[in-house]
């Protein structure tokens, strides 16, 4: 169980180390490294959720809007929920390894995909519902969320692209040019 001020003599150790091996010419000082390591460090420390578990394993996870709510879909003990550092517990009407997203706006919405079956959360990941119809799929592949829109959420699936504006009360196909997708990535532009 290391501290912040082990982790830093144990960089100290690596970084004189490391001055010795780096041309001298290098543009950048240790000097000015070491603020920018110790911020860094200490986020870590202090973004670790001290209420994982030490059994679970794999899946993906989900951060609320906020960051106080943690989703996790594990590989080994279904979905999990932390909220504040307090301890995972299960989410009862999510099958295991769901898939999982939670909207960037709206600190109340979580998202889940499973076969065909999209299910929301609109209480912060306590409880989820089966949402909207895919109609035609039977396969979902990936869950992502807007990154600046509230309530749109996009479905890859077996059939192609599914697009919800009304937080997966409804979706509408946008596709089904591209079938079989299992990513889809979003941004937001520089306009």
């Amino acid at each position: 169980d290391w501290s912040l001020k082990q982790w830093w003599e144990h960089m100290e150790v690596r970084a004189s180390y490391v001055k010795h091996c780096i041309p001298l010419s290098l543009p950048v000082s240790w000097d000015i490294l070491r603020p920018v390591i110790t911020a860094l460090l200490t986020w870590v420390f202090n973004s670790i959720d001290y209420g994982a578990s030490t059994t679970a394993y794999g899946g993906m996870v989900a951060y609320s809007a906020s960051g106080d709510t943690v989703l996790w879909s594990t590989a080994s003990q279904g979905v999990l929920r932390s909220q504040y550092s307090s301890t995972f517990a299960s989410i009862s009407g999510l099958p295991a390894t769901a898939l999982i997203a939670s909207d960037k706006q709206n600190d109340n919405y979580f998202y889940a995909g499973y076969a065909s079956t999209f299910y929301v959360s609109s209480n912060n990941g306590q409880t989820f519902t089966a949402g909207g119809s895919l109609s035609g799929a039977s396969q979902i592949n990936y869950v992502i969320v807007h990154p600046t829109i509230a309530g749109q959420v996009y479905m890859s699936t077996n059939v192609g692209i599914y697009l919800s504006t009304n937080f997966g009360s409804s979706f509408t196909l946008l596709t089904s040019a591209l079938t079989n997708v299992y990513q889809i990535g979003l941004g937001v532009g520089s306009g």
